[in-house]
């Protein structure tokens, strides 16, 4: 059941993140899309909305044990560290378990970067 749990919050931030960087690069000012345009009553109930879901998880949280690895020490692998190093007991799952996640990451940001360069040039163009 908690594997269920990681991986429906893994794939819902994942969609927000997606949604979040389209809406970034498809706004004309940097800032106002950092930010949010929560103009209307929409943005504002839409944003009540996901703080009120954010302070029910917070909330059911607080009341259970944390799982092993969000505890102090306890994601610490002493056999894994000792056979693949510090650095590569990292790696190894990156690039084997979440070898599609890690890539999909990797699109993400270069596209933002193309934003971010294409939404500058633009501007610049313009100023002359």
């Amino acid at each position: 059941m908690p594997n269920f749990f990681y991986q429906v919050h893994f794939y819902l931030f994942g969609l927000i993140a997606i949604a979040s960087s389209i809406a970034f690069v498809t706004r004309k000012s940097p800032v106002a899309a950092a930010l949010g345009d929560l103009r209307g009553k929409w943005g504002r109930l839409a944003a009540g909305l996901l703080g009120l879901a954010l302070l029910a998880q917070v909330i059911t949280l607080a009341g259970r044990r944390l799982p092993a690895p969000f505890t102090p020490g306890g994601g610490y692998d002493p056999v894994a560290v000792r056979d693949l190093g510090a650095i590569g007991s990292v790696a190894q799952p990156l690039f084997n378990e979440y070898l599609l996640a890690f890539e999909l990451t990797s699109i993400l940001l270069l596209v933002a970067i193309v934003g971010a360069v294409v939404i500058g040039r633009r501007r610049r163009i313009d100023a002359r």
